[in-house]
């Protein structure tokens, strides 16, 4: 699902990589209190950093699959190949100025923003 998210993400000869992103400038400076807290989060991180026209890079690191290292069954990565389409559909709409998403805002909610107290609750802290 990530390679049909980097076609659509509108950089050309920016492939968006398969191993852990490596963003700049600091990845503090996105709205990522617009985000997700689930599985979908670092696709939108990823968007985020293509619509702010962050550099991005890869960095390799050595992975093992195997079941019990999974927490994803079928219907939740089915979940996340829809929400990749969201969101790259969301980025397109917003770039073409027919939608304003909050993912994409410069005034959206950063990781030293305070959030509203309903998200303190849900959280526990």
């Amino acid at each position: 699902m990530r390679k049909g998210s980097s076609l659509n993400s509108g950089s050309p000869g920016k492939a968006i990589p398969w191993g852990h992103p490596a963003v700049f400038p600091p990845v503090e400076t996105l709205p990522l209190h617009e985000n997700s807290d689930d599985f979908i989060f670092d696709n939108q991180m990823l968007a985020q950093a293509v619509a702010f026209g962050f550099s991005i890079g890869e960095v390799s690191c050595p992975t093992k699959y195997f079941p019990e290292a999974s927490s994803i069954d079928f219907r939740r990565s089915v979940t996340y190949g829809f929400g990749v389409l969201g969101t790259a559909f969301r980025y397109r709409l917003h770039r073409w100025g027919m939608l304003r998403c909050g993912l994409f805002e410069q005034e959206g909610r950063r990781l030293g923003d305070a959030l509203p107290s309903h998200a303190l609750v849900a959280s526990g802290t």
